[in-house]
């Protein structure tokens, strides 16, 4: 037997016999065909930053197959280190057309954790249906851009109902201009989002009262509120907000975290004021 020959039996194959027992899977840098059956009954997913190209019409099409591919996905997470454009949810049907191995609708009964691009979400769900979805790629008080989803989503859920069981939001207006009329659609978004717990609004100019103030009897499990940069809000409405939800014979959850910008204007005897509801109120610079 030759050299050759011999090395041949030591070519790495971990998936040559078969992965029908493979429910976990998580790789850094190994990129593998969408059509591979691999994929089929995965319940964990993890794709690194290098696994996946990081525009985000390439990126919204690898996920709708990769979630195609795979009914039973309980978790899926794919990072990128890359800020995209946010594609429109009114991009879907060119973006199917170009994407013809995508079905016009998919549902993701199993899929309960959904770390994503932010950037991609609008126009994924308002292709994927996700009934049980628990966890988007929000981290709650973290600056980074790649983790706060646009609110351009919000004609996108508001209309479905699809987040009804989603813990964390994190909504940012600075990348969409169109961000007064999306946030009309905030007050239906929140009233279906009965186990929602934490609720950040991050540099949204047009964020008023108006929309702020259905908090007051929405979002019944909700202990942490921050919002950053949105000096449309007046300190009124956020004592409101605090004072009924923890008024006598309330069903609501009191707020236990309120997170502001100093920008507000904030005093130091309105900030303990508002203690006296509220466990920690915080300033932030």
């Amino acid at each position: 037997m030759s050299n050759s020959e011999d090395n041949s039996e030591y070519v790495f194959r971990p998936f040559a016999l078969g992965t029908l027992k493979l429910r976990v899977l998580e790789t850094k840098n190994l990129r593998i065909p969408l059509e591979s059956r691999l994929f089929r009954n995965l319940h964990h997913l993890t794709l690194g930053r290098h696994c996946v190209p990081w525009f985000a019409e390439h990126a919204t099409g690898i996920i709708c197959k990769l979630i195609a591919m795979a009914p039973r996905l309980k978790s899926l997470s794919v990072s990128t280190c890359h800020r995209a454009t946010t594609l429109d949810p009114a991009q879907a049907p060119a973006f199917l057309a170009l994407n013809l191995s995508i079905p016009p609708v998919l549902v993701a009964g199993c899929l309960e954790e959904l770390y994503v691009p932010a950037f991609t979400l609008p126009l994924l769900l308002s292709i994927v249906k996700t009934p049980n979805l628990r966890q988007l790629p929000t981290r709650i008080s973290h600056r980074d851009p790649v983790l706060q989803v646009c609110v351009s989503i919000l004609p996108v859920i508001a209309v479905s109902n699809q987040l009804g069981r989603l813990e964390c939001l994190s909504l940012t207006g600075s990348t969409i201009q169109h961000s007064f009329a999306c946030l009309e659609h905030l007050s239906n978004t929140l009233s279906y989002m009965e186990n929602l717990r934490a609720l950040e609004l991050v540099r949204i100019p047009h964020a008023t009262d108006t929309y702020i103030y259905p908090l007051q009897t929405l979002c019944p499990r909700l202990t942490t509120l921050i919002l950053y940069e949105c000096k449309g809000v007046s300190l009124t409405c956020i004592r409101a907000i605090t004072e009924r939800r923890t008024a006598s014979g309330s069903a609501l959850t009191p707020l236990e975290t309120v997170q502001l910008t100093l920008r507000f204007g904030i005093s130091s005897e309105w900030l303990e004021e508002l203690r006296k509801s509220v466990p920690i109120v915080r300033g932030m610079i």
